[in-house]
């Protein structure tokens, strides 16, 4: 019975303690009811996601994008054939056919939500992208639940959502059409949770739901992102089981912990059977598609063509200047073939997750550090000391996959759990090897270097010659024009994240001197730096045409700078969609359905949606 109460203590959603860490106005018995703290909560989630997509959300605007396109472009050939009867597992209007099913191009009815939010965008009139929003809502809770776990204040948990919903990385996935990336990423935190819970020894219920959200997750059709989730929970729940990072677990025998840990792998193993009406026909597909044919017979994508998007050492830069290496469109210069944002976390959260070192969190700060280390080194693929190639040769599956950088959600993920943590231990003064004036002395020097060097432009010089040089070094073209441009960019971040740093720096040395603020308000302030400066860089992803140049043609074919096209439009329904003007020109000209494009277009899907059929085209999983 006490083991019970223990237990229930331990994992509850919101233990009362964290009422020590939230504001005023929220001490009252109506916060104490579990529904309304949820409710207050989801409110705070949306109430951010309004903040960042005011367009999606009020006015029904959706993203314009090449991927955009293309995943509309499958949905309408797709629906056009199940409208014309059965289930269309072939696609015929790209490179002579291909399968649609076990590519993942259409996988219409597999996903159990989508009815949901098709019934809410359809017959109640919610808008468009619902389903984005309401994924990103689901997967920001969920980081508040698996926070919860550590008995941290609702402040924490707040801060944590930030960071996981605003890196860009998942700003640009919504943006840019890659809305299953999203989908699948919203998972982690509730699937690592469930697991945790299993090795609380919550028994049956807990290994259900593990498998359960690992197989929805699958069935939302990105197994790059699945991959990488099996990963973190696989390290993590086996870190826990050799060196338990929780008192509950590090007082059960090594026998019960390794008996937890068996029956956790066995709700993994109920993931895959939730899913197999799609992870089976993926499988098989995967051996004659280009992701099981690699040129030297290795059966997997291929080196040169998995590491298209590896992220250069030069490049970290980024991950506390966010344009570092340039922004995106014609102002990025590093190694990637484009690039349209950071993989940007700032110096106040990496600070505040380093200050999670404190002696009852250094086992848990072990186990993710070392996660951290290993992903950014493969996010490095082929520049990465041979690591990269090493992992495609051994490591089941792992040469399927392409865009090393793509692991770096996982290190968004690890500070989301460090950063609300190592906020709680400074307030409580655990002992963590520095004393408490250092965190914001470090961060006060650090704001007013960045801010002298931008107000000043110090760093002008330096930073156009190093900028220079990784373009150079990544065969690209840097006119002082570009240079220019770029240096506006970081010049803007110099000045904001100086300022947030100082006013940080300020509210910690504050906080050293009122008891109040430091329990109840510090984290509110940073809360509200960390969604500002994340904010900002999102702005940039979210609207281009206000922040960013691309490269255009004048009227003698010369390239010169011009503004980035904005990505908000409104939303057409696709079965009220006129063909377009090249697909009524080929119609005229050729008098038949059947095109071979040449040039840049061969690459291109511009025809599939008007029932045109290519015989080239692009997917990244075609046939071999």
């Amino acid at each position: 019975m006490a083991a019970k109460k223990r237990r229930k203590n331990t994992t509850g959603p919101i233990p009362g303690d964290a009422a020590k860490g939230r504001p005023a106005f929220l001490d009252s018995g109506w916060f104490d009811r579990t529904w309304v703290r949820w409710l207050l909560l989801a409110g705070l989630v949306w109430l951010l996601l309004a903040i960042l997509y005011p367009g999606p959300m009020f006015e029904g605007l959706v993203f314009r994008s090449s991927d955009a396109g293309n995943a509309d472009a499958f949905e309408r050939a797709g629906d056009q054939a199940l409208a014309a009867g059965g289930y269309p597992l072939w696609n015929p209007y790209l490179f002579a056919g291909m399968p649609s099913f076990g590519s993942v191009a259409y996988i219409k009815y597999v996903y159990p939500p989508t009815p949901v939010f098709n019934f809410m965008q359809n017959q109640l009139w919610f808008p468009p992208l619902t389903w984005m929003l309401g994924h990103m809502l689901f997967g920001g809770l969920g980081m508040i639940w698996l926070l919860s776990r550590w008995k941290l204040p609702v402040g924490h948990l707040v801060l944590g959502a930030v960071i996981w919903l605003l890196f860009p990385k998942v700003v640009a996935w919504g943006v840019h059409g890659h809305g299953s990336k999203l989908m699948a990423a919203m998972y982690l935190p509730w699937i690592l949770g469930w697991a945790l819970k299993v090795m609380d020894g919550e028994g049956r219920r807990a290994v259900g739901m593990t498998g359960l959200l690992l197989g929805l997750q699958i069935l939302g059709g990105h197994p790059q992102i699945t991959y990488y989730t099996l990963l973190v929970v696989g390290w993590l729940i086996f870190w826990n089981t050799v060196r338990p990072f929780e008192a509950e677990v590090r007082a059960l025998s090594a026998a019960v912990r390794w008996r937890r840990l068996g029956l956790v792998v066995a709700g993994l193993f109920l993931g895959f059977l939730v899913s197999a009406i799609l992870l089976l026909p993926v499988y098989e597909y995967s051996h004659i598609s280009i992701r099981g044919q690699d040129t030297a017979g290795g059966g997997g994508v291929g080196l040169d063509y998995a590491t298209g998007w590896s992220l250069a050492p030069a490049e970290t830069a980024s991950f506390i200047l966010p344009s570092a290496s340039g922004f995106g469109k014609a102002t990025y210069l590093g190694h990637m073939p484009f690039n349209d944002y950071p993989n940007y976390f700032g110096v106040l959260i990496i600070l505040l997750a380093a200050v999670a070192w404190s002696r009852g969190s250094r086992r848990l700060l072990t186990g993710l550090g070392v996660m951290i280390l290993v992903a950014v080194t493969i996010s490095f693929g082929n520049h990465g000391f041979g690591f990269y190639e090493w992992l495609y040769g051994w490591l089941p599956f792992f040469n399927k996959f392409r865009i090393p950088s793509m692991i770096l959600i996982t290190v968004a993920f690890a500070l989301a759990i460090l950063a609300p943590r190592g906020v709680a231990a400074w307030q409580k003064d655990e002992e963590h090897g520095i004393p408490s004036r250092v965190l914001p002395a470090l961060l006060g020097a650090t704001g007013l270097v960045f801010l002298l060097g931008g107000t000043a432009s110090l760093f002008e010089g330096a930073y156009d010659s190093g900028l220079a040089a990784l373009a150079e070094a990544a065969g690209r073209q840097a006119p002082q024009v570009l240079l220019d441009e770029a240096w506006k960019l970081h010049r803007a971040d110099l000045i904001r994240i100086g300022l947030i740093l100082l006013t940080a720096g300020a509210a910690f040395m504050f906080a050293l001197r009122n008891a109040a603020f430091r329990t109840r308000g510090l984290v509110w302030v940073l809360v509200i730096l960390a969604a500002t400066d994340l904010l900002a860089v999102d702005r940039r992803i979210t609207h281009p045409e206000r922040y960013l140049t691309d490269v255009g043609r004048d009227s003698a074919g010369r390239g010169m700078l011009v503004g980035a096209a904005a990505l908000e439009r409104p939303y057409v329904r696709a079965d009220l969609e006129r063909p377009g003007p090249a697909a009524e020109t080929l119609a005229r000209v050729v008098g038949h359905d059947r095109v071979w494009p040449l040039g840049q277009l061969g690459g291109q899907n511009l025809w599939m949606a008007d029932g045109i059929r290519s015989l080239g085209g692009y997917h990244a999983a075609k046939l071999a």
